[in-house]
């Protein structure tokens, strides 16, 4: 109920001390499994029961306590599908572990090593929960974008540095990792197909504004300005295809 009368201009999520910033927020059941990593490679799994319920406009406790003084949070997951953990550095190294190889500890703690993060890897800079039919999508800070299959991934140990998944330039580096869920990806060409079927004229943006509305719940404006910003970002025409699951980049880095 503390989020159910939002205002015009917005309302406060957490109370954030000076020097830090809110990076992620997600939707949980209240008893679900929750992991956080950080940029040197560290990671801890704990029960969101032992977080207890507070007010919208306080600070909330301590989920992982950083091993290294220039360390900090990088990314958090719910863990819902029971796939596998993915982790990917700067330099372009990936890997994904068992959730198994993550075990439960006690809120607070320091974690444990989820990748060896050395001048060869790069930092971490994401971490997601996937199962075998998601698709991969990276993109570098040179605005490159590579997509591939998540199953041309091998499963290997949680302490581990990875395999390189794409070849980056010298001073190149990946800007944001996203996954893309098959369910979304069917439900995108089925609202295409039935455009064609009722014979209505649908160009790529309109498509992704009544995605954006049916999938998100978004009002027919934001899906709108949602969708204008996507193009002005890939530098695309209305007529242009926006690359598949954008909004969860965007999100990402907004």
């Amino acid at each position: 109920m503390l989020y159910s009368k939002p205002r015009k201009g917005g309302i406060y999520a957490i109370e954030v001390n000076e020097g830090d910033e809110l990076i992620q927020a997600k939707l949980s059941s209240g008893d679900q499994d929750v992991l956080l990593a950080t940029n040197n490679g560290k990671s801890i799994r704990f029960n969101e029961n032992q977080i207890r319920s507070t007010g919208r406009k306080t600070k909330g406790v301590t989920g992982i306590r950083m091993s290294f003084k220039d360390d900090y949070v990088i990314g958090m997951l719910i863990v819902k599908r029971e796939g596998q953990v993915l982790v990917v550095s700067s330099k372009g190294f990936g890997k994904r572990s068992l959730l198994d190889q993550y075990r439960d500890q006690q809120r607070g703690g320091k974690g444990v090593f989820t990748l060896k993060a050395n001048k060869k890897t790069g930092k971490l800079i994401s971490i997601l929960e996937v199962v075998e039919n998601d698709d991969l999508m990276i993109i570098t800070d040179g605005g490159i974008m590579i997509r591939q299959s998540i199953n041309k991934l091998n499963i290997i140990g949680r302490n581990t540095q990875g395999v390189k998944l794409l070849k980056l330039g010298e001073s190149s580096q990946i800007a944001s990792v996203t996954k893309v869920i098959k369910e979304d990806e069917d439900k995108l060409s089925r609202l295409e197909r039935e455009a064609i079927r009722d014979n209505i004229h649908m160009t790529p943006k309109d498509i992704y504004e009544v995605y954006l509305r049916t999938s998100f719940g978004l009002t027919p404006f934001m899906a709108t300005e949602a969708t204008r910003f996507a193009l002005d970002l890939f530098q695309l025409d209305d007529n242009g295809k926006l690359p598949l699951d954008w909004e969860m980049w965007y999100r990402g880095q907004a």
